[in-house]
């Protein structure tokens, strides 16, 4: 004769088996699913319009790494998207985007976890860095002087790698383009 399962029995295997996965006593690869989250601030100003249709260049530094080339085109994708046109150079461009980005050294944590149900502690450490990441749009003059707008991010986490970063700092300091913030919360998920 066969059992039927009780409802009761259900919700206590689910317990069980939800326990089991949260404490990773089956698998500790579980969490490495979940995306890490992606936290900073924002500010930014406008200082002047910058009119619909008008050509950009970003600027070139003598540094032209993979990393300066991908930062370059994100910008310039995203000031497209906006309706702006990419000069073909720089004496034929309205505004100069100009960036710059720092990564801090890094702060080490150590943690400790101890499981109940198996007696072990575990031990771990994680370092975190503080990260830096400034856009400035000026007219383009000789001097490059007047500040049309500007905007920076400020994060700490854990990845260093500014090619990662960068296309991440730019959607959200563009999600401000052309209107001023000061501070501005932002976090979430964030795949890499």
């Amino acid at each position: 004769m066969l059992s039927q399962a009780h409802p009761k029995g259900v919700v206590a295997t689910s317990v069980i088996v939800f326990t089991v996965l949260i404490t990773g006593c089956i698998t500790p690869s579980i969490p490495s699913i979940f995306p890490s989250l992606l936290k900073g601030r924002i500010s930014s100003a406008s200082y002047q319009a910058i009119p619909a249709g008008a050509t950009f260049i970003v600027d070139t530094f003598t540094r032209r790494t993979l990393t300066e080339q991908g930062i370059r085109e994100i910008i310039s994708a995203e000031l497209t998207t906006l309706g702006y046109l990419k000069a073909s150079n720089r004496e034929a461009a309205d505004f100069v985007v100009s960036y710059s980005y720092s990564i801090g050294a890094g702060v080490t944590g150590i943690s400790s976890n101890y499981n109940n149900s198996t007696g072990e502690t575990s031990v771990s450490s994680t370092t975190t860095y503080p990260r830096y990441f400034e856009l400035r749009i000026t007219r383009n003059t000789p001097t490059n002087a007047e500040m049309l707008w500007q905007g920076e991010v400020h994060s700490n986490g854990t990845t260093r790698n500014m090619s990662i970063l960068a296309p991440e700092f730019v959607k959200e300091l563009f999600k401000y383009f052309d209107q001023p913030v000061n501070n501005e919360r932002f976090i979430r998920p964030f795949l890499r």
